[in-house]
């Protein structure tokens, strides 16, 4: 019982704190936000955007251990929703297609700029991590590409 008023309270906030996001950086996306289970052991939430341009985000609060957890799941999910909007979207393909290698997950540019946006609370909110690591067409392979988004992700203190 504890737990689900713990959960019922932490949605509350989550709900909250989407609300001032969305006042403070305005979207022109249309979608939803789940409470529910992902589906996935460990996986806390994620973004989902179906091909008519709307999003859906999921977020278990199952997988999270407090309000704060919950609060850094909604700044990361959130920026996915700018990222869609400010990125071409073949950039944003080609990071999703190297986040289904593990090796790469964690340094995709996508999940870089989102962890920062995440622990600086939205301030750093401009494409400054994309500048700083550059497209993978400017690097001879993607070892070397890889290796510019561990340092950026050192940089951030997000890796």
């Amino acid at each position: 019982m504890f737990q689900g008023i713990r959960h019922l309270l932490w949605k509350h906030g989550a709900e909250g704190l989407f609300e001032e996001l969305f006042a403070r950086f305005p979207l022109v996306l249309a979608g939803k936000i789940y409470y529910a289970p992902t589906g996935y052991p460990g996986q806390k939430a994620y973004t989902f955007f179906d091909d008519d341009g709307s999003y859906r985000i999921v977020i278990d609060l199952g997988e999270h251990t407090s309000q704060e957890d919950v609060e850094n799941s909604v700044y990361h999910e959130f920026r996915h929703l700018m990222q869609h909007e400010m990125l071409e979207e073949g950039y944003i393909r080609r990071c999703n297609r190297l986040k289904r290698d593990m090796a790469w997950y964690l340094f995709s540019p996508t999940e870089i700029d989102a962890r920062v946006f995440a622990r600086t609370r939205g301030e750093i909110a401009d494409r400054r991590i994309f500048e700083e690591i550059g497209r993978l067409d400017d690097f001879a392979n993607s070892k070397l590409f890889l290796y510019r988004c561990m340092e950026i992700s050192r940089k951030y203190d997000v890796g």
